[in-house]
């Protein structure tokens, strides 16, 4: 039975930030770019969720604990700037 691993939903949600930080300058000025970067700040959500709730390898948990702080402090960073 393989073990569900951290690197590449990390990987992923990496990705999805770049993308997003990408279309940052875009925001005000098209609708088109807006969706687009809330899918993408979605995307990274989503994936921000999975990584926190998904064990770290318990053989070596060391590098996949790490790849879950930074992922839970990229949502807390977040909802903190969120305008409301």
């Amino acid at each position: 039975m393989s073990r569900k691993t951290i690197t590449q939903p990390y990987a992923e949600f990496e990705e999805a930030l770049i993308v997003a930080d990408a279309l940052k300058p875009f925001i005000d000025g098209s609708k088109e770019k807006d969706g687009e970067f809330d899918d993408m700040i979605f995307v990274a959500s989503n994936l921000c969720w999975r990584i926190v709730k998904t064990p770290a390898n318990p053989a070596n948990p060391i590098p996949e604990m790490l790849l879950k702080i930074a992922a839970a402090g990229w949502s807390g960073a977040w909802l903190t700037n969120v305008p409301h």
